[in-house]
């Protein structure tokens, strides 16, 4: 019980002492990393493996600190599930390629020169649904437009299925 107690006030000084010299910036980016990786049930197969993660995590927070400093921006940067990932990593698992014939549309006509930010309109754009690897984005995009049109025009706040959408495809 006594070596339990000297162990315990022992590992509390080496943390106290790493926390007071210099080592707090480590320290609270460490309580982030094991807080995210809670908040996502992120577990990995060995410590190297957390390690390695930890450094790309750690990269990721850097840009997003450096990104939200800048005031002159207009959008922020958080930490998401995807925090422990590379860029290329995420765009291996989650981007697709253009194909070779795509052409952007060519608007006819005037544009309005008036703007709506329909983000301020209540129950227009819905929370960002997560599609995990379905790959099926489009299906996503569909059910987005169709209910915001459905509000807009008809003040509903209908619900549709993606996946009812990819079942009929």
């Amino acid at each position: 019980m006594k070596a339990l107690i000297i162990a315990a006030l022992v590992g509390a000084l080496i943390v106290g002492t790493a926390y007071f010299l210099g080592g707090k910036e480590h320290y609270e980016l460490k309580k982030k990393w094991q807080n995210w990786k809670k908040s996502y049930g992120k577990v990995f197969n060995s410590v190297e493996d957390d390690k390695f993660r930890f450094s790309i995590f750690k990269e990721n927070f850097y840009k997003i600190e450096k990104h939200n400093a800048i005031k002159t921006n207009t959008y922020s940067l958080g930490l998401t599930q995807f925090a422990d990932l590379t860029p290329e990593e995420f765009a291996g698992l989650y981007l697709r390629e253009l194909s070779s014939n795509f052409t952007p549309a060519d608007p006819k006509g005037e544009m309005p020169n008036d703007s709506v930010d329909w983000r301020t309109k209540p129950g227009v754009v819905r929370p960002v649904k997560d599609q995990k690897l379905c790959g099926s984005f489009y299906a996503f995009s569909a059910t987005g437009c169709i209910e915001a049109t459905s509000k807009i025009f008809k003040s509903n706040e209908d619900q549709f299925s993606e996946q009812q959408l990819v079942d009929c495809s």
